[in-house]
């Protein structure tokens, strides 16, 4: 069906149901990012693919929410005669439900498909706004989803131990001890990254991320109950996990649930995460509740000795292939038949030739000129734009290996053409604010949120800005977008950084309708000099082009961070390149 047709079919439903609207979230039960193909309900309905959005449809309008990196891309790509575009935000839905709702109309909602915070902020709405918020189930966009895709039987696998560098025993014991520190019974994992990492297990459950889709129980003496599709429990598992952990069908946790009311014991759940379905279910019980954060969430994001030991090596390994790829680049015939498509296929297929690769963590953002100012751009069959000499060139991309994920993007001039003025100084605006953070030393306590200035100050000083965060956390073959650890100017950002953490360092500027720049390098929170203070380790080996940076606007303290930075890539790099990406890289890397 088409867009029209699909919202024609969902209206008839509203009526069926004596419902005035429908809100569909971007998520799902599991809350991942990535959502498997028929999960997507949302970009089902809108066309729109985004891993940040909510929408709403009405009898006579609808509207679409998104951040501000997919502003741009949500516009281009949606039908504005069917749908309007609000940023993301409690206050733009709270006003849009004002305008065009009634007091006593009612208001559905799979509650599936948020969280229990979520939706309690869409009830507090409702409440203010005297809007019946109901919840509905089956989801409505399901029955109106004709070819909707069939989930993946694909198999869970072990990640094993000399990769994750602790046993699952371990993990779960030292989680129980938070248990017993609450005095809680048991933990409702709701987010299958936190069952994941705590079982060393992983899956490929949903793109790009390693997962296997489960939520479970784990208990105060450390076993657990998991529950998942058993097709894709391996009886390798079941020898594996026996006595302490039990693989169960989903549609058996309720029944769960409700026996630890039973016993009149005290269940953790993290109202951020679980689904407020779930909630419901405890909600009609006599169990104790004790909401709180995950506690798999820090745990996780504080990266052991063997995992910082695999990201290291898996950056070094990807950096090869980044390297590989603009060697290439500069060997091509531009503004002729290479296409942002062609170009990401490419740079694919270095990162798939090498030893441990699993995928990439998310779609390849291949974007040149103009395309490149809207931060999340996916280049589409037939739409995609050539690689024009005198353009400049975003690639953002990254990788999981089975010894950890990667993330990067650099900005590069096409062709040996002169660049406008405007463009150089933006890019070496945004250089030296991703020195000034990857080359601070910063107090223990530090938050994410007091070093964000750093990497924007540069912009700020010309009235410049950029509407994305500055930094997030990175998994192990985990998720490229991990919480908590994040820089930047929102307050979530409050959580201090420690040592261990992995966090993204990605300033950029996007002028809309002409070029968009962007330089991202990983991270490592490591132990500075002086005591009590941390400091960071670029993990991220790839050259930043030289040809774009307005020399003059460096500080001596700058350029010799550039230079130093370069000189160490050269160094991991150059011994296993030919001698062709050899030379390319020499003088990629030459000091400034």
């Amino acid at each position: 069906m088409s867009t029209p047709q699909i919202i024609d079919a969902l209206r008839k439903k509203l009526e069926q149901e004596n419902l005035d609207g429908f809100i569909i979230p971007h998520g799902d039960a599991f809350r991942n990012e990535f959502l498997p193909p028929e999960s997507k309900r949302l970009y089902y309905i809108t066309g729109v693919d985004t891993s940040a959005g909510l929408g709403i449809i009405l009898k006579d309008t609808a509207a679409l929410f998104v951040d501000g990196r997919y502003k741009l891309a949500a516009k281009a790509e949606i039908d504005l005669e069917l749908f309007s575009v609000f940023p993301l935000s409690y206050e733009d839905i709270q006003q849009y439900l004002k305008t065009h709702f009634k007091a006593g109309m009612k208001l559905g909602i799979d509650s599936w498909t948020v969280s229990v915070k979520e939706f309690e902020k869409l009830e507090n709405i409702s409440k203010l706004l005297n809007i019946h918020l109901m919840r509905i189930t089956p989801n409505l966009i399901d029955l109106i989803w004709k070819d909707k895709p069939t989930p993946s039987p694909s198999q869970a696998f072990l990640w094993e131990d000399h990769y994750a560098g602790e046993s699952t025993f371990s993990k779960r014991l030292r989680i129980s001890d938070f248990l017993k520190k609450e005095k809680v019974d048991a933990f409702y994992i709701s987010l299958p990254e936190s069952l994941n990492w705590l079982l060393n297990i992983r899956g490929n459950d949903v793109p790009f991320t390693p997962l296997l889709l489960a939520t479970g129980i784990l208990y105060q003496d450390g076993h657990m109950e998991i529950f998942t599709n058993l097709q894709k429990i391996p009886s390798l598992f079941l020898k594996q996990f026996n006595p302490s952990v039990q693989f169960l069908e989903m549609d058996q946790l309720e029944t769960s649930l409700i026996k630890i009311s039973k016993s009149q014991q005290k269940i953790w759940y993290d109202p951020h995460h679980t689904p407020m379905a779930i909630l419901d279910i405890l909600n009609s019980t006599d169990v104790l509740l004790f909401p709180a954060d995950d506690p798999c969430l820090l745990e996780k994001a504080l990266k052991n000795p063997t995992e910082i030991s695999g990201m290291r090596k898996a950056h070094q390994r990807d950096g090869y292939a980044i390297v590989q790829f603009l060697s290439w680049l500069e060997t091509q015939e531009l503004d002729q038949e290479l296409s942002e498509i062609k170009a990401a296929q490419k740079l694919t297929s270095f990162r798939q030739h090498l030893p441990l690769y699993h995928s990439l963590s998310f779609e390849v953002i291949s974007a040149v000129g103009s395309n490149g100012a809207i931060v999340h751009y996916h280049a589409k069959e037939g739409c995609d734009k050539i690689l024009s000499s005198g353009k400049l060139y975003l690639v953002d991309s990254g990788a999981q290996y089975l010894d950890g994920t990667t993330d990067i993007t650099r900005t590069v001039l096409l062709g040996k053409e002169a660049l406008f003025p405007e463009a150089k100084e933006a890019f070496t605006r945004v250089l030296k604010g991703h020195i000034a953070l990857a080359s601070i030393k910063f107090p223990k306590g530090t938050t994410g949120h007091q070093l964000d200035i750093l990497a924007r100050q540069f912009l700020w000083e010309k009235g410049l800005n950029y509407a994305h965060g500055t930094g997030h956390g990175v998994g192990a073959f985990l998720s490229v977008h991990q919480a908590p650890p994040s820089i930047s100017h929102r307050l979530s950002s409050l959580l201090p950084l420690e040592e261990g953490m992995i966090v993204s360092n990605e300033p950029g500027y996007y002028k809309e309708n002409a070029f968009g720049i962007r330089i991202e390098s990983l991270l490592l929170v490591v132990p500075s000099e002086w005591k009590e203070f941390y400091e960071f380790e670029t993990l991220t080996l790839v050259p930043i082009d030289k040809k774009l940076i307005l020399k003059e606007l460096l500080t001596p303290a700058e350029l010799n961070w550039l230079n130093l930075y370069h000189q160490r890539v050269f160094e991991k790099l150059s011994p296993e390149l030919s001698f062709e990406e050899k030379e390319w890289l020499k003088n990629a890397t030459e000091p400034l």
